[in-house]
């Protein structure tokens, strides 16, 4: 179900671009604060106010905060976001939005004892919820910097290669919340639209 509507969101970025004076932000991040994280965003512009992102991305992080040590996580993400603008400048697709967003992780968790890896599984995790954040051009410049973060439900959870019985007391604690957090610093380039003055 997810996985369709991502599907959308990317088609409808793809006939938003007929438009003569299109924006389009093109963003990379520099880091989360919930996990390790490289992400790549397109922003599409509907109007001022309104836009459409895909951003596609790395997961990698060590699971020694939750007292694991030697074991290792890492994941492919796609996620899609619809944002409104409350107050932009004449620049549109600037200062503070909020955004429901959807996301897909493909994850893979791997028990390490001395460099040797004991076990391991696939996963697929997919939430949705809400984000806000805020971004601002240089002036003078297309270039930009974003932060934001956001709060959500997880949806959906399976264990690819990974029987229901063998889902251990580690796995219950990690995954049970049921709650999605994610943010990020991005920097981008604005193609098309107007720079800063």
């Amino acid at each position: 179900m997810l996985y369709r509507l991502l599907l959308l969101t990317c088609c409808l970025c793809s006939l938003s671009m007929s438009g003569q004076s299109q924006t389009v932000d093109a963003k990379l991040t520099l880091g989360g604060l919930f996990a390790n994280t490289t992400k790549f965003g397109v922003e599409i512009g509907l109007s001022k106010k309104v836009s459409l992102e895909i951003a596609p991305g790395v997961y990698y992080s060590f699971l020694g905060a939750l007292g694991i040590d030697q074991n290792r996580f890492s994941g492919y993400l796609l996620g899609a976001n619809f944002r409104f603008y409350t107050k932009p400048t004449e620049n549109g697709l600037d200062r503070f939005f909020l955004a429901p967003y959807a996301r897909i992780v493909d994850g893979r968790i791997k028990w390490v004892n001395d460099d040797v890896v004991n076990d391991e599984f696939t996963f697929r995790r997919s939430s949705f919820g809400l984000m806000f954040g805020y971004k601002e051009l240089f002036k003078g410049s297309r270039l930009f910097f974003e932060v934001s973060c956001g709060l959500g439900y997880v949806a959906n959870l399976n264990f690819v290669d990974l029987a229901p019985e063998d889902q251990n007391d580690f796995l219950e604690k990690l995954f049970s919340t049921r709650v999605d957090l994610q943010s990020s610093i991005m920097i981008g380039y604005r193609f098309g639209g107007k720079k800063r003055d």
